[in-house]
């Protein structure tokens, strides 16, 4: 598996930050509690912690360079994307064969 596969879903507080952090160029944990929506509200250090995860799973890298960390994506939202799908779509086919690619097709249709 590469560096930049992506084999797990991500939980509601991680799509959050994400998303916060495509928006800007760096981010710090402050900027992302600020930004993230009142329904979750979460403490400083659950932010903090699911920033750091985030890092240990390749989504985020870190950067010190004084007393703040500050976070940024490894990767493009496309990039990402398209990584969740193929690996997603690999993971159907894996685990019931080829006969499951036109049922995928058929539930795209009204995508086009």
């Amino acid at each position: 598996m590469s560096k930049n596969s992506i084999n797990y879903s991500l939980g509601p507080l991680e799509r959050e930050i994400l998303k916060i952090a495509w928006q800007s160029k760096k981010v710090c944990v402050r900027h992302v509690l600020e930004q993230l929506s009142n329904d979750l509200n979460p403490a400083y250090t659950t932010v903090m912690t699911v920033m750091n995860r985030m890092v240990d799973k390749g989504i985020l890298k870190r950067e010190k360079p004084n007393n703040t960390c500050y976070y940024q994506t490894t990767q493009t939202k496309d990039t990402f994307l398209s990584s969740l799908v193929e690996e997603n779509f690999d993971q159907f086919i894996n685990h019931y064969g080829p006969e499951v690619i036109p049922i995928l097709k058929q539930g795209t249709n009204h995508l086009s």
